[in-house]
């Protein structure tokens, strides 16, 4: 049994917060609570596991978290 993890992109990441994807990269530069981050292609795009991400947010509408959305 395979498991294939679902990954956004910084744009679709953006979308789905609803800021710009250059105020993701500033929030991460500035230490602000974020998923993790992922190279998984060996280039320099950042992609983030819909997993990580839907833990996040769950987190910060329980308050374990301030995140930047």
């Amino acid at each position: 049994m395979t498991t294939d993890t679902k990954y956004l992109t910084q744009k679709q990441l953006a979308q789905r917060w609803g800021v710009h994807r250059i105020t993701l990269t500033r929030w991460v530069k500035e230490g602000k609570p974020m998923p993790a981050a992922s190279n998984i292609s060996g280039n320099s795009r950042v992609r983030y596991a819909l997993s990580d991400v839907e833990a996040f947010e769950a987190a910060a509408k329980d308050g374990a978290q301030q995140p930047s959305i």
